[in-house]
């Protein structure tokens, strides 16, 4: 099953990120009031994109000063489940 797993990088305006396997995600329906992929507060900030990804894959931020920062989605971080909270 863990071949077949995809995993959604949720990131948040603050810089926040986090990786949750797809299969934590229901399926919703016509009417469906939506999921919480992560928690919205001042530190955080509201969600700005959600996408899935793969390990070898990398990421491009820009901050409001213009400055770029590019870093690997794999590796040393780990994936957290769709309800656990995010760590500084």
């Amino acid at each position: 099953m863990s071949a077949a797993e995809q995993l959604i990088l949720t990131v948040s305006a603050n810089g926040y990120g986090k990786r949750t396997s797809s299969f934590e995600y229901r399926i919703t329906r016509r009417g469906g009031k939506g999921i919480v992929a992560m928690a919205v507060n001042d530190r955080n900030g509201p969600v700005v994109g959600s996408f899935p990804v793969e390990d070898g894959d990398e990421i491009m931020l820009v901050t409001d000063g213009g400055q770029t920062i590019r870093m690997p989605v794999g590796g040393e971080k780990r994936s957290a489940s769709r309800a656990a909270p995010l760590r500084a």
